[in-house]
Formats: structure tokens, C-alpha cells, sequence
């Protein structure tokens, strides 16, 4: 039976991606979204066995839209789409539950070859061989910890999460999410648990560090 492969991103030089798989999996039923709001249905509807998901998603929350597919669709191959194959970024990607990594200028003989070996349930990460990302031999432990953490929340606290994030008070995550306050301040209470913290300065501080796409980055998220 064709996969279902699954393109989330907004980015122009995308273009050429997307016809590159097309090129290589013809039979494939190949599906595009602009947003991650239109991913999420997507891979609701659609049931893609393979996800490529741009980090850098106008909506998407960077490395929250890799732990939100995986919630959504636990099967599927996840591949994050980034600028180039900065070390931190590919490793991070890795921790929120990727099975590889593409550069949006990848070449259609990458493309091809890291298509395959996804669907053949392989990690596709480094460039040059598409071999497994070496296990490194002393890994920083706080991070994979946290990342482990914040793939435990809910889709639903992933969101609060996101909302508190981007500087949303209770009232507005309230209405983005078309749920009450007191269910907010609940999803709140979980997700502090969860994450092992106290307040909402802590887990803000959390989510701009760890679901950011961009290594240094600082800025908001997104709201997923």
C-alpha cells in the first residue's frame, strides 16, 4: 500500500523539496500543509506514515510541533525540516522525537535516500552517509530530561504550555483554546507538575529554551 507522506511548511524554498518527493516516492500520496494548524488536521485525517515538519512553522512552536505530531500519531516517522545541520539543532531534534533531520535544500538523492530508509523504520540524520546521529558519550542529561518531560504533557497542556509561552494571560489561552479559566488554571497545575516546577515564570523559562527551533534563540514560540 503508497505511504501517505505528510509536508508541513510555509517556507518558500520548500518548493523543491516537495518535488523532490514526489520524484522520489511517485506512488506516495503526498500531502502539504502551510500551517501547523492545517498539519494537526492533516495528520488527523490523513494518517501519514511519514511526517516532514518544518521547525520553523509561522504557528508551529519550533520543537513542540515535533512532540504534538507524535502525541497526535505515535506511528509515524518523524522528519524535522531546518536551515542546515547545526549540531544543537539536529541533537534537540533527535530528543523531542525525530527520526532524522533534512535541510530544505537537500538534494534529491538525499531526499530519496532518507525517505526510504524512514519508511524502512531507519534514523536517517547525517548528511553524508544518512547514518544514525552518533550516541554521544557523555550526553548533558538536563535537557534530554526536560525533553522528556514536556513529551509527557497532553496535546492539550502543550498548548497552555505554548499559550503561557508566548505571554497569554489565563482569560486569553481560555478563549484561543474555547475552554474556561478554571480549565486552564487545572491544565496549568499538571503541566508545573509535570515539568517539576513552581510557577509560570519557570515553565515559560522551559518552553523558550527547549521548544525554541533556533539554538540561541529567545524569542516567543509560538502558539501552537
Amino acid at each position: 500500500m503508497a505511504p501517505t507522506i505528510l509536508i508541513a511548511s510555509d517556507h518558500p524554498g520548500t518548493r523543491a523539496l516537495v518535488s523532490a518527493v514526489r520524484q522520489a516516492q511517485p506512488k506516495a500520496n503526498v500531502v502539504e500543509a502551510s500551517s501547523f494548524k492545517s498539519a494537526a488536521e492533516a495528520v488527523r485525517r490523513q494518517r501519514p506514515e511519514v511526517v516532514l515538519m518544518d521547525l520553523d512553522l509561522t504557528d508551529g512552536g519550533g520543537f513542540a510541533s515535533l512532540v504534538a505530531v507524535k502525541q497526535m500519531r505515535a506511528t509515524a516517522r518523524i522528519l524535522a525540516l531546518g536551515w542546515d545541520e547545526e549540531p544543537s539543532l539536529v541533537q534537540r531534534a533527535r530528543w523531542f522525537g525525530a527520526q532524522g533531520f533534512l535541510t530544505r535544500s537537500a538534494p534529491p538523492v538525499l531526499v530519496r535516500t532518507t525517505l526510504a530508509r524512514t519508511l524502512a523504520g531507519e534514523e536517517c540524520w547525517l548528511a553524508e552517509t544518512c547514518k544514525p546521529l552518533p550516541t554521544q558519550e557523555d550526553p548533558v542529561p538536563e535537557p534530554i530530561t526536560v525533553a522528556r518531560k514536556l513529551a509527557s504533557l497532553t496535546p492539550a497542556q502543550m498548548r497552555v504550555l505554548l499559550g503561557l509561552n508566548a505571554g497569554l494571560l489565563n482569560k486569553q489561552i481560555a478563549f484561543e483554546m474555547n475552554i474556561t479559566e478554571a480549565t486552564v488554571k487545572a491544565h496549568l497545575t499538571a503541566v508545573f507538575r509535570k515539568l517539576g516546577v513552581k510557577n509560570r515564570q519557570d515553565a515559560a523559562r522551559i518552553a523558550r529554551t527547549m521548544l525554541a527551533s533556533t539554538p540561541f534563540s529567545n524569542c516567543q514560540s509560538g502558539h501552537g
